[in-house]
């Protein structure tokens, strides 16, 4: 996957965990269920050259399957729970938020309601129990800026025609105003060397780099504080 270091290139995945305001963007269109296997297919397509996949199911093919049962049970329970934007009914970028809340919080029974079980199933347990040590791994990161209450971006995908197009700032930009009016802080995380100078252009800043084991890669986490003469908004927030 390339990724052009431009102020007005496109990254064309992002890995984290995420949050998000209840007012729609009025450039960006909110997706639901109906949507959900459109998108499944843009992030599988995202996100197969990703190398923490290919470390984790090196076989193409398998690894085109096992994360597309991965990224619908994502993005069911996202669509329910969280905020899930797209640049336009084609879909050309799709990101995932989550707001700084306590019914954000993933639970056992949410997770069933959205599909948990059958994709449990169809993944295997080998592979679904190393995505989860990952995602423990961010929420641990993430603890520690709790009381910044950052709104955390999960995933931002750019599909492959579209790739190099500014769709990720389409995607960005509304977001990274809002946070700037309402004096609030945005945390990521990137397996891609690459993104970092991009996202250092949206104001982003390296606050710390973890090793995944488990996938012999690391995960850069970035923080972006508001720029704004506000005061910034502190409190608890709840990871997904």
């Amino acid at each position: 996957m390339r990724l052009s270091l431009r102020w007005k290139g496109d990254i064309p995945v992002t890995w984290g965990y995420c949050l998000l305001m209840n007012n729609q963007p009025a450039n960006l269109l909110r997706l639901n269920n109906k949507h959900v296997e459109p998108a499944t297919l843009v992030f599988t397509r995202a996100f197969n050259d990703y190398s923490m996949l290919i470390n984790l199911v090196p076989d193409n093919s398998r690894r085109r399957e096992k994360m597309a049962h991965r990224f619908r049970f994502m993005l069911r329970y996202s669509m329910t729970y969280h905020e899930v934007y797209a640049t336009s009914p084609a879909l050309e970028g799709i990101e995932v938020w989550t707001p700084p809340s306590a019914n954000t919080k993933m639970t056992i029974w949410k997770s069933i309601r959205t599909g948990a079980i059958a994709t449990f199933f169809r993944m295997g347990w080998s592979l679904w129990k190393q995505m989860n040590a990952i995602q423990r791994s961010y929420k641990a990161v993430h603890k520690e800026y709790e009381q910044m209450r950052p709104w955390i971006l999960s995933i931002l995908a750019v599909d492959l025609p579209f790739q190099g197009h500014e769709y990720a700032s389409i995607l960005l930009k509304p977001m990274l105003d809002r946070f700037d009016r309402e004096g609030i802080c945005c945390l990521l995380s990137t397996q891609n060397p690459r993104n970092i100078a991009i996202y250092e252009h949206f104001g982003f800043a390296t606050v710390k780099t973890i090793a995944i084991a488990a996938t012999k890669t690391a995960s850069t986490f970035m923080l972006r504080k508001p720029r704004t003469s506000g005061t910034l908004k502190t409190g608890i927030v709840y990871e997904n």
